[in-house]
């Protein structure tokens, strides 16, 4: 919304929490047909082709984490507060990019030679509970191209924070 409002920052889609479990994880393999239809420009307001990144929260059975398709940069991201890596998160997000192309913008593009990156120095957390923040601050900062400003530390402030933007977000349901 900052973007589309101030014409600041990355232009940015965010996937919600479902997207790559229809992706990959349902059928553990992957599965384009699976989210196909979900990143159509009437339904989502843009075009994938048009974005600088691609945001995805992804869910690891008890353990949340957040993934960053870096159009822009050409790079794939991974940020797990545990310092975990997945390859098959970014593999089936590599795969997806490249068939979201070919079908949305009839462009070809290889991911083969776009780093995979596991980044260790961010912020990780301390306790068995607080992933989902996490994982929605390197979301927020991602899409704003910030640098990771926060620790285990602010969580009680980041949790009312969330909150409160939730409270003051329309989040009223659309009948598309």
């Amino acid at each position: 919304r900052r973007r589309e409002e101030n014409l600041e920052g990355p232009r940015c889609y965010f996937a919600n929490t479902f997207f790559f479990n229809k992706l990959y994880k349902d059928a553990q393999k992957y599965n384009y047909n699976g989210v196909k239809r979900w990143t159509r420009p009437n339904k989502i307001g843009k075009k994938i082709s048009e974005c600088d990144k691609v945001i995805v929260p992804i869910h690891q059975q008890i353990h949340w984490c957040a993934a960053v398709v870096d159009l822009k940069r050409e790079e794939l991201v991974y940020y797990d507060s545990m310092l975990g890596r997945d390859e098959s998160v970014l593999d089936s997000l590599a795969l997806w990019i490249e068939d979201e192309m070919k079908d949305k913008a009839g462009r070809t593009i290889d991911t083969s030679g776009w780093p995979r990156n596991y980044p260790k120095d961010i912020p990780t957390q301390e306790n068995g509970y607080d992933c989902g923040v996490f994982a929605i601050k390197f979301a927020e900062y991602s899409g704003m191209d910030a640098a990771f400003t926060f620790s285990q530390d602010d969580m009680p402030l980041l949790r009312r924070q969330i909150a409160v933007q939730l409270a003051q977000t329309n989040l009223e349901l659309s009948s598309k």
